[in-house]
Formats: C-alpha cells, sequence, structure tokens
C-alpha cells in the first residue's frame, strides 16, 4: 500500500500537477511505511512530504524537514539529511531566520559534497545564493550561483535556477546589463524544457526586475503578467483550496505576482 501511495503521488506531481494531491497521497504512503515498521524507507519519503509542502509554502513544513532530519540520522542517510537541511534553508530565509538559513544550507552542501551527490549540491548552491541575497552579501550570492552552473552542467532545470539566482545577485549588485544577460539565459532553458519543478517564478521576477531597472517598464510588465498567470494555472490544478490557498498567499514570489498592486521599480 505504501508503495501504491507513492506511485498515485507521482502521479500526481508530474501527470497532474496537483501539488496538494502530492503532499496527501505522500502522507498515506508515510503512514502505511509507520505501520510496516520501515523505518528506513519511511525516512527516504518523509523527504517528498518535506518537498512539497516547502513548494506549497505549509506552515507545518519546518517541523516535518526537523522530523525529517531526525529520522535520517538515525536511519543514517546523510543525502536524506542534507534534502532536508536544503529545504529548511529556504524556508528559514523566507521567515527573515537568515542567519540560521545559511548555516543551514552551508551543512547541505557539506552533506552532499561528502556522498558526492552533484545535481544536489548544486541545488543547495542557488539556495544559498538566494539565501545570500536576501542578506544583501551580493557578491557572495553571485559566487555560489556561478558555482552552481559550474556544477550543474548536464542538468538544464538547475542551470536555469542558477541563471535566476546569477541574476538577482548582479542586479544587487547594480550590474543591470549582467543581470538582464544571466535572466535570458535562465529564459533560454526554460523555453526549451517548458516548465521547471521550481523557480519559475523567481526567475520571471528577477528578468521583470532587471528589464525595470534598464527602463524597459513595458517589457517588464508584460513578463510579470504572463508569470502572474503561469502562476494562476498552476494554482487552478490544486484541487484542496487550502492547498491552494498556501500556494498563492505563503510562498512569496507567488504571492508577489498575484499581488494586484504590485509593482517593479528600478
Amino acid at each position: 500500500m505504501a508503495h501504491l501511495f507513492r506511485a498515485r503521488a507521482s502521479w500526481a506531481f508530474r501527470g497532474e500537477k496537483d501539488l496538494g494531491a502530492y503532499v496527501e497521497f505522500t502522507r498515506a504512503g508515510l503512514d502505511r511505511l509507520v505501520a510496516a515498521g520501515d523505518e528506513r524507507t519511511l525516512a527516504q519519503q518523509r523527504t517528498n512530504l518535506g518537498y512539497g509542502l516547502t513548494l506549497l509554502g505549509a506552515p507545518e513544513v519546518e517541523g516535518v524537514l526537523l522530523q525529517g532530519i531526525a529520522e535520517s540520522e538515525r536511519a543514517a542517510l546523510p543525502v536524506q539529511v542534507g534534502t532536508h537541511k536544503q529545504n529548511l534553508g529556504l524556508v528559514l530565509a523566507r521567515q527573515g531566520r537568515v542567519s540560521e538559513a545559511l548555516a543551514v544550507e552551508r551543512a547541505s552542501i557539506e552533506a552532499f559534497r561528502e556522498a558526492g551527490d552533484r545535481r544536489f549540491e548544486a541545488a543547495s548552491h542557488v539556495y544559498l545564493s538566494i539565501i545570500l541575497e536576501i542578506a544583501g552579501d551580493y557578491e557572495g550570492a553571485a559566487s555560489e550561483a556561478e558555482l552552481a552552473l559550474a556544477m550543474a552542467s548536464s542538468y538544464p532545470a538547475r542551470r536555469a535556477t542558477a541563471f535566476a539566482a546569477l541574476a538577482a545577485a548582479k542586479l544587487g549588485r547594480g550590474d543591470v546589463a549582467g543581470a538582464l544577460a544571466a535572466a535570458h539565459q535562465g529564459m533560454a532553458l526554460l523555453a526549451e524544457l517548458g516548465a521547471l519543478e521550481e523557480g519559475e517564478e523567481h526567475l520571471r521576477l528577477t528578468l521583470a526586475a532587471a528589464l525595470a531597472a534598464a527602463g524597459s517598464h513595458g517589457e517588464s510588465q508584460a513578463v510579470l503578467s504572463e508569470a502572474c498567470q503561469r502562476v494562476l494555472e498552476r494554482a487552478a490544478k490544486i484541487r484542496d483550496p487550502r492547498w491552494r490557498q498556501s500556494f498563492l498567499e505563503n510562498v512569496p514570489e507567488n504571492a508577489r505576482l498575484v499581488d494586484d498592486g504590485a509593482v517593479i521599480s528600478p
């Protein structure tokens, strides 16, 4: 039953694009793993729940991620520990707990480095870049984004999010031309892929901000309009109204896009 719920969750995520259903089916599978006493698989699958709740901006996500870290440490699963810490860093940054976020995200990088998992390490470098940009350390943010790009040569989706982080860092330090170039490179990858599992809103918002800073306000508003439409389309696929509301209100990029009064200023 646990594996059946896992398969159903996978279809909800990749086929139906319903993040709320993905979380609920994942939870149902975890309940069966608890009943079966399969602690190792439980710890492995808890990462899916933490990731889904992070994408939804769920209020309970921090507790789930901390539980996942403890379970994964008991089961001696360092990659799962790193995955939970990767998501936790972003969650803490969204709460304004930047110092904690930086420490946790750096710990996730170390976990993936020790495990030799370059794909997930690259993702943590992207998250760390975003957190540093929030902290106002634009030089550090740019360095982390460039490191992620170097590590993710075989992962176009990760490169797209790394270009978004690099563009935001360059914009923060006043390099508008550099920000535009990086954002357009990210958008080119997005066009090839059609969509990103995560980070698409950040990429589009950063491009809009860079265009506005360059004085291209009409283009900026067009980018914002399309980005808002994409977010609303994704939200419409979330059938549970509670999760739909969380997705639109608790994820900062989504909330910014759907805010009728949102204006990108140079």
